[in-house]
């Protein structure tokens, strides 16, 4: 059986990829072999792509936490306003495609 995922969780979830710490992150890059063992421990979450290059070289990149705040901005402001959001939207996408502003 399928779990169903509420509204209230993906925005708790989105907001703690927005506006947590990327601390361990940063630890896992200079973690000891013989600390490996406590990996498990750190908060990866916000890790969205890891390459350890033939050298060595290690490249981490972080999840993009403007698209993620504007994403939740627009479920924030889709449950206070539906009307307004689908009216942003559409001028936002008018805009983006040269139509500018009808005012």
């Amino acid at each position: 059986m399928k779990k169903k995922i509420k509204k209230a969780d993906l925005v708790s979830a989105l907001a703690q990829l927005a506006l947590g710490g990327c601390n361990d992150a940063v630890k896992l890059l200079y973690l000891e072999p013989e600390e490996l063992s406590g990996i498990d421990e750190l908060d990866l979450r916000h890790i969205s792509e890891l390459k350890r290059s033939p050298s060595g070289a290690v490249e981490i990149r972080l999840t993009n936490r403007l698209e993620l705040l504007k994403l939740l901005a627009g479920m924030l402001d889709a449950e206070s306003n539906p009307a307004e959001s689908f009216v942003t939207a559409l001028d936002s996408a008018a805009a983006a495609l040269g139509g500018g502003d009808a005012d």
